[in-house]
Order: structure tokens, then C-alpha cells, then sequence
């Protein structure tokens, strides 16, 4: 800047002269010691060429800083947009997510209820069509009762089976306009009719010595059947095993009921069946549910049954005579029904879910296929939606399905075959003493869970 703008006329002057001398002595002008020029005017001229050299090369690097810097300042606010950029788009993607697992559940939701509306429609009537069969059959055993003294057959026909033929053809040959069609099918039932089909105990290898602690310490102490009773028409014994039945394990409990008569007298067939889980499936609390929804998927229980009772180790019998009292519970209710429990009367805080749930000791109507294809669906259903993450049970799994808001539509028509009794009471976890618990509820007559200080008392004394 200085140089361009103080000493321009001296340059001048000083290159002039230059010239002039190269031409007078006809030599080159670069070889300035040819040249006759005082050093008080080179001088300054050279020292600021040098000067204007050195600033030009600090210019520059001044000028290539500026880039780098402008650079580096650029690279930086541009990965900071990048970031964020990519940021924005995780979280978009997650949103996306999110809402695709949002419609999941709605279509999921929507399929359930799609389910119920087909099921209303399907069962309007409120039963299956293999209970409408067994009801027919039994109000056609009605009629057979009523109307025996108006046929007249031998002995020998009643016993091949042609009286019903007999019978049937002079109905519908005397009544073709009459109703009596309908006559069959609301008429009552007969007391009797529905009947309890077997106790199953379900256990694992390892409780074998609690059946046997439980035969020789409960059951004989309170028995099934009293001494005296008719045991023409006895439900059966069934132990349930999780896994394959060892011959020791039979022998073992085949061994303490032939050692109490009065006991094994009280039941007509003694079986043992299997439910052979895999080692995936035979760990708590999952084996015991596999155990209860393989005794309805037709493979364990004989297909003649209609009523069992689930009747685990620790539910324990606290008056004599219970196997009939069980009987009666099935025989005197006024039409089929599903389950029929206790629901928890112990002293334990439950879960607000838990808290309606008929306890998994209860009698079970075996022949509805209606029923079977709930258990079915409550088994999906809890699996695929994870209603309850950690432990739960078959008996709790079915209610939380019925009281769900979503299951409404097919719960209102059914839940009246869900019943509460006292025959069984749900004491988990809880201690009990048995003569009071049977003096305020006289019906009472097994107990699930719990200490009863009854027999506490006893052993201490002892």
C-alpha cells in the first residue's frame, strides 16, 4: 500500500533513469551494475519491492487461513446438520414404528371383537349343539319315564333297546299335530341327571408322598363316602400326571388306597393318564397350565365324562362324606353349567384383576364344546396380547378374559355359568381352623391351601 501510494514518483523517476542509461550504453537492463544510478534512490526502491513481496505472501497465507477456517467452520455446522438430520430421522422412523405396533393392536382388538360378534351369532341359543343333543336325549329319557306305563313291551325288547323305538313310533303316530316336539326340548331335567364323572388329582413325580401324606392323614380322617352309602354309581379316580407315570409311583399310591377299604370303595375305577409335557413345557407356572388345557383337548380324559372335579394336592377334604356332597353340587344345580369354585376367601391381598377368579379346584363340565373352544381362545389370547407378563395361572387367565372390556360381547351371555360356592373354599396362603370354618359355613367341605391349626395341634401334641 505504501509503495503504491508514497513513493510511485520516485519508482518512476528511478526507472526512467534506468532506461535511459540501458539505451545510451547499449547494454541489458538487468544487469544493474552497467547501470549508473545512485544508491540513495535504488535503494528505497528495492527495499520496497521486498516489502510489497513479503506482504503479498502474507496476504496469502492470511487468505488461505481464512478458507481453512471459513472451511472448517463450514464442515462443522454441516455434521451438525447432518446429526441432526439422522436424528430426526430415528426418531421418525420410531414413530413409525410405534404407530405400525398402534394399528397391530387396533387390528387385533378389532379381530377380537369380529370374534365375539361371531360367536354371538354363533350361540345365540346360549348352548352348543352337543348340549342341546345330551339335553334332548335326557328329556326323551323323561318322557320314556312318563309314558313307560302306556306301552306295552316284553322284557326282552326293553332289553335290546327296541322300547324306545316302540315308544317314539306311537308318539309321533298319536301326535303329529300335537307340540310335543317342544314338549321334549323344555322339559325339565330330572335330578340326576348331570353327573359328576371322576375326581382327577393332578401331581408331579415329586408329590407323590403329599398323595399319600394326604390319603392316610385327610381322607381317612374324612371320608369320601360314608360307610354305608350306595356306591353303584361312584365317579372314578384319576391321577394326573405331568409328565410318564413310573410304575413305582403307582404302586406307591396303589399300595395306601388298598391299605384304607373304606376309602377306595368309595370311587368305581382307579386310572392314571398321562399329559407327557416336553422339558420347554414342564416348568412353573407354565406346567400346570399346560396340564389343565390338555385334559379338555380330548386326549386324556375318557370321552364319556361330563363332570370332574380338579382336585389339587393341597385342596384337602374337611368333612366326611364330601365325594357325595360333590355329587350333589353337579346332580341339583338347575341346568349345565362350566365351572363351579370358590372364589379367594383367605387373608392375602390380590390383585385387582385376581380378585373375581373362580380358584382352579373346581368342578368342570368336560362334554361342552363351547366351553373347550373358550379355554382354547383365553390360551391364545393371553399369549399373543401378554395380558399378564410374568407368572400366571389357567384359573386367572380365563377371568381376566372374561372381565376384559374388549370380551364383553361374549361374556355377558356366559358368565352365569361361572359359579361360586362354598363346598370349596380358597384359603391360600392363609390359617384356618377347620371346626370353626364348619360351624360358620356348615356346606363347606374342602378347603385349597392354607394351615388348618387343627391338625397343627394334633402333631405338636403328638
Amino acid at each position: 500500500h505504501v509503495l503504491l501510494h508514497r513513493n510511485t514518483s520516485t519508482r518512476s523517476a528511478v526507472m526512467l533513469r534506468v532506461r535511459k542509461a540501458a539505451l545510451d550504453m547499449e547494454t541489458d537492463p538487468s544487469d544493474h551494475h552497467s547501470v549508473d544510478v545512485r544508491p540513495s534512490e535504488v535503494r528505497p526502491t528495492l527495499f520496497f519491492t521486498r516489502s510489497s513481496e513479503n506482504r503479498r505472501v502474507q496476504l496469502l497465507k492470511y487468505s488461505a487461513a481464512s478458507v481453512f477456517l471459513v472451511a472448517v467452520v463450514c464442515t462443522f455446522l454441516w455434521t451438525f446438520h447432518v446429526r441432526n438430520r439422522i436424528v430426526e430421522l430415528e426418531m421418525s422412523n420410531e414413530m413409525l414404528r410405534f404407530d405400525v405396533q398402534q394399528y397391530k393392536w387396533a387390528l387385533r382388538e378389532d379381530l377380537d371383537i369380529l370374534w365375539n360378534y361371531r360367536e354371538k351369532l354363533a350361540n345365540e341359543r346360549d348352548m352348543d349343539l352337543k348340549e342341546q343333543e345330551r339335553l334332548l336325549n335326557q328329556r326323551r329319557a323323561n318322557i320314556v319315564r312318563l309314558m313307560r306305563y302306556k306301552v306295552k313291551a316284553s322284557k326282552e325288547e326293553k332289553e335290546e333297546g327296541s322300547f324306545l323305538k316302540l315308544l317314539y313310533s306311537k308318539m309321533l303316530r298319536s301326535s303329529a299335530s300335537s307340540k310335543e316336539h317342544d314338549f321334549w326340548l323344555y322339559y325339565p331335567l330330572a335330578e340326576g341327571e348331570q353327573k359328576l364323572s371322576a375326581v382327577v388329582i393332578p401331581y408331579i413325580e415329586g408329590q407323590v408322598l403329599n398323595i399319600k401324606e394326604g390319603i392316610s392323614t385327610y381322607w381317612s380322617r374324612n371320608l369320601p363316602c360314608l360307610p354305608d352309602s350306595d356306591t353303584g354309581n361312584a365317579p372314578d379316580l384319576v391321577f394326573y400326571c405331568n409328565k410318564v407315570t413310573t410304575e413305582a409311583s403307582r404302586s406307591q399310591i396303589y399300595q395306601v388306597l388298598e391299605s384304607y377299604p373304606e376309602i377306595r370303595r368309595c370311587f368305581n375305577v382307579v386310572h392314571f393318564v398321562e399329559a407327557k409335557l416336553t422339558t420347554e413345557e414342564d416348568r412353573y407356572p407354565r406346567g400346570p397350565n399346560e396340564m389343565f388345557w390338555k385334559l379338555f383337548a380330548g386326549a386324556v380324559l375318557p370321552s364319556h365324562y361330563q363332570y370332574f372335579f380338579y382336585m389339587e394336592p393341597d385342596a384337602v377334604p374337611i368333612q366326611s362324606n364330601w365325594l357325595a356332597a360333590l355329587s350333589q353340587q353337579v346332580e341339583s344345580h338347575p341346568e349345565p353349567f362350566w365351572m363351579k369354585g370358590s372364589i379367594y376367601r383367605g387373608a392375602q391381598d390380590l390383585a385387582v384383576s385376581y380378585q373375581p377368579h373362580l380358584n382352579g379346584n373346581a368342578i368342570y363340565n368336560c362334554r361342552s364344546q363351547l366351553f373347550t373352544d373358550l379355554l382354547k381362545r383365553v390360551n391364545t389370547w393371553i399369549e399373543n396380547r401378554q395380558v399378564i407378563e410374568e407368572k400366571h395361572a389357567y384359573d386367572t387367565d380365563l377371568f381376566v378374559y372374561l372381565h376384559d372390556p374388549s370380551n364383553f360381547a361374549f361374556a355377558k351371555h356366559h358368565l352365569h355359568k361361572f359359579v361360586a360356592t362354598d363346598f370349596i373354599q380358597n384359603m391360600w396362603e392363609t390359617i384356618y381352623d377347620s371346626h370353626e370354618l364348619i360351624i360358620r359355613f356348615p356346606n363347606t367341605y374342602i378347603v385349597h391351601g392354607g394351615i388348618d391349626v387343627r391338625y397343627v395341634k394334633e402333631e405338636s401334641s403328638s
